[in-house]
């Protein structure tokens, strides 16, 4: 690997890791470097997507290249993947400092292995490039290879944004940032091409009748996601204050869908409307302050 390209890397605001306290002791060295779980299974199942892979429809075998990964190999590679870039994080101050060459390599060698550890996650979720394929296919029309290339790109992001901590499935969170960047990427690349359109007049109300469809599409899929997110708060409230979690749970209407009035809450509970407002109010600062941390996030947060 190129220094300059592997020092401009974690240079970027956007290079990070999720952290783990089990990153700092050595003796946990072997636990998270050692081979994937049931890594024979996964061979297996590699095979089996190799010999059956002409089932799928010609222009989605390409998104069929590795078998899906278990929850356990999920959270193993993730965890490997965020080490290593914590060891190169370092090795790469250190070597700011010192500039001993010694710590160069080191430094290389462990972001090479992150790169390695993020590809073969990449590739075992290209499938879902399927679903956007799906979804968007008026769009890219036979541009499936265009398709996969965005893909391919937005699996890395999301692979890099993605809290494995958490204990939730990648796919979940890879599947709406695939949706909605594709959409993204497609109206940049469709503005680019207007620019040198003799037509602009048709190619514009076409595209306002299609960009409105689409941008419906989107909005339901923000709020199911929202909804996933609210879903979790009351999870983490429930566990820290089950009242908490209740107000929370009334407040966003998220048991039946109706939200209540703090007036509405604090007559169901009996207690004091004020006092509903102060429990709701430190539930989400009690949120707000885990975001910061880094200790949990969203896949939205505009919301917030």
């Amino acid at each position: 690997m190129d220094f300059n390209a592997a020092r401009l890397e974690v240079e970027k605001s956007s290079f990070k890791y999720w952290h783990m306290d089990i990153f700092d002791d050595d003796k946990n060295l072997s636990e998270i470097m050692a081979e994937m779980p049931n890594y024979d299974e996964y061979e297996k199942k590699k095979a089996l997507v190799i010999k059956e892979v002409n089932k799928v429809s010609p222009e989605l075998r390409q998104f069929y290249c590795e078998p899906l990964l278990s929850k356990n190999q999920e959270f193993h590679l993730f965890r490997k993947m965020n080490y290593l870039k914590y060891k190169a994080q370092r090795f790469y101050n250190w070597y700011c400092k010192s500039k001993l060459n010694k710590l160069k390599h080191l430094f290389l060698n462990y972001l090479h292995e992150a790169h390695n550890t993020r590809n073969l996650i990449v590739c075992c979720n290209t499938r879902l490039a399927a679903t956007v394929y799906k979804k968007r296919k008026d769009l890219y029309g036979e541009q499936v290879d265009n398709l996969l290339s965005d893909c391919f790109a937005n699996i890395i992001k999301a692979a890099d944004g993605f809290d494995y901590r958490r204990g939730f499935k990648f796919s979940t969170y890879c599947t709406w940032v695939l949706m909605n960047n594709s959409l993204r990427d497609h109206q940049a690349d469709k503005k680019f091409s207007d620019m040198f359109s003799t037509n602009i007049e048709d190619i514009g109300d076409n595209q306002a009748g299609d960009t409105e469809a689409l941008e419906k599409d989107l909005h339901q899929e923000k709020i199911h996601n929202i909804q996933k997110d609210i879903l979790t708060i009351f999870q983490i409230l429930t566990e820290r204050d089950p009242r908490e979690g209740e107000i929370i749970s009334q407040y966003f209407g998220i048991k039946d869908g109706k939200k209540k009035t703090l007036k509405e809450i604090s007559d169901n509970l009996q207690i004091t409307k004020e006092r509903v407002r102060q429990i709701k109010n430190s539930a989400i600062d009690y949120i707000q302050m885990l975001l910061k941390k880094g200790d949990i996030s969203f896949i939205t947060d505009e919301w917030l």
